[in-house]
């Protein structure tokens, strides 16, 4: 018997051996995030049960962010399909067939409508309807509220298969893409046209939306109230000029790979080393898992770190960690002449790859001028680039103050990386006998239990 639980129902788990049954899968992986792992044992013996001759696996430790698809998990399991539990990126690539098991989260329907059509009284005007995935259950009933009222209100299609069903039809025109949801605007219309709205958390799903999808304005509900978000106000805009200033000027960088499944990592990767080369940086590449202020601590020779991950997850409030983290496109911004600012912020990196729709020609800047965080002078040429000389790179090699009573090495080897590494205290692999596990201390350490006064 399924024991209930706030976040599965029956229902959804008997979607779940539908969608199972109906594709013959024979090896299926839960991805279940840490907060639902308690639960985890009753999904997998439900699933069990009741699909046919189907091993049910369940993944719980998550390389990367429990939103997001986990390739590696699944390729040392081997399975055909997936299914994924809790809040999701949808801009990640399912490898596999995937199928999503979405939080829902309650909303009063009517008093939310209610709230719309008090707050956008033109009816003719053009409204994008995004909204976060622990709401999609309730998009039904809120656009069968609405669409009877607004003739230019376009709902966005969540792309998945999920246990949320969409009656929002599709629209004859130009279909665009972001973050993993459909727009179907009709012909000889724009994005820049249309005033968009978001259900859900003001949080890190939102932010990314609205400050790289290039709508006319952006509408949030905060306190039970519709407020207009100003994008110039937001944290990560206004820290930029200061991490542009950190980027210009590093000297050692650091390319995170933070995700697996976005197409073009890679690429990106190479197009960083490439752009970071003309501009006589030193580039390391690391992968890590999920990024943790400890994790990165451990590379202080490292200036800056770049991160080459999922939209959702790429705007960093790196306050936290010893070194600055940055977005591809911020880098762009420091070393690309012909890259300007504005008040959009692109988190996706493969919009700035060759091809995309936001790439632009790489020209690489050239300035002679003082650093407005150190104070120190900084240059760059791309005609004055000279051979190192043996001396120089000596003294590269030399031990130097990074701060008060901290060493480093100017130059970070590769052999050097290699050395750092941790193997545990007395592991004594193959030099103790196999034994059955046996009770231990209990107690604290001035009196344990099992000791004698």
């Amino acid at each position: 018997m399924f024991k209930s639980n706030p976040y599965v129902s029956v229902s959804d788990l008997d979607k779940c051996v539908h969608w199972i049954n109906d594709g013959s899968f024979k090896k299926i992986s839960l991805e279940i995030p840490e907060h639902m792992l308690e639960y985890s044992t009753d999904i997998a013996l439900y699933l069990q049960k009741r699909t046919e001759n189907t091993d049910v696996w369940i993944i719980g430790d998550r390389i990367y962010d429990s939103a997001c698809s986990d390739k590696l998990s699944h390729d040392h399991i081997d399975g055909d399909a997936a299914i994924h539990f809790g809040q999701a990126c949808l801009s990640c690539d399912s490898l596999i067939p995937t199928y999503f098991v979405f939080p829902k989260e309650s909303i009063d329907v009517q008093s939310y409508c209610k709230l719309f059509c008090e707050y956008f009284q033109d009816v003719q005007e053009k409204i994008l309807f995004f909204y976060d995935t622990s709401y999609a259950c309730s998009i039904d009933d809120i656009y069968e509220c609405l669409k009877v009222r607004y003739n230019n209100l376009i709902f966005t299609q969540l792309i998945c298969t999920s246990n949320a069903s969409f009656s929002c039809p599709r629209s004859v025109g130009v279909k665009h893409t972001f973050f993993g949801r459909h727009v179907n605007l009709p012909p000889d219309n724009t994005i820049s046209a249309y005033s968009a709205v978001f259900l859900g958390p003001v949080e890190k799903t939102f932010n990314a939306m609205a400050l790289s999808i290039p709508a006319k304005k952006w509408h949030y509900v905060e306190n039970s109230v519709f407020t207009e978000f100003n994008s110039y106000s937001s944290k990560f805009l206004k820290r930029r000029n200061y991490l542009l200033e950190k980027i210009r000027d590093a000297q050692k960088f650091g390319l995170l790979i933070a995700s697996l499944n976005m197409t073009g990592f890679m690429t990106m990767v190479d197009y960083l080393k490439t752009v970071l080369e003309k501009m006589d940086k030193r580039v390391y590449v690391f992968t890590v898992g999920q990024m943790t202020p400890s994790k990165l601590a451990n590379f202080d020779e490292i200036d800056l770190f770049v991160a080459v991950a999922c939209p959702e997850n790429s705007l960093i409030d790196s306050k936290e960690y010893y070194k600055p983290i940055v977005l591809p496109y911020e880098v762009e911004l420091a070393f690309n002449e012909n890259r300007t600012q504005d008040s959009l912020h692109i988190v996706d990196f493969k919009c700035i790859l060759p091809g995309a729709s936001a790439f632009i020609d790489f020209e690489a800047s050239e300035y002679s001028e003082p650093s407005l965080v150190s104070g120190n002078m900084r240059s760059a040429s791309t005609h004055n680039k000279r051979e190192t000389s043996t001396e120089e790179k000596m003294e590269e090699l030399a031990l130097v103050e990074k701060s008060t009573g901290t060493l480093s090495l100017n130059i970070i080897e590769p052999s050097y990386l290699k050395s750092r590494h941790f193997i545990g205290l007395e592991q004594k692999l193959a030099q103790t006998e196999p034994s059955l596990a046996v009770e231990g201390r209990d107690g604290i350490p001035i009196n344990y239990a099992n000791e004698k006064n």
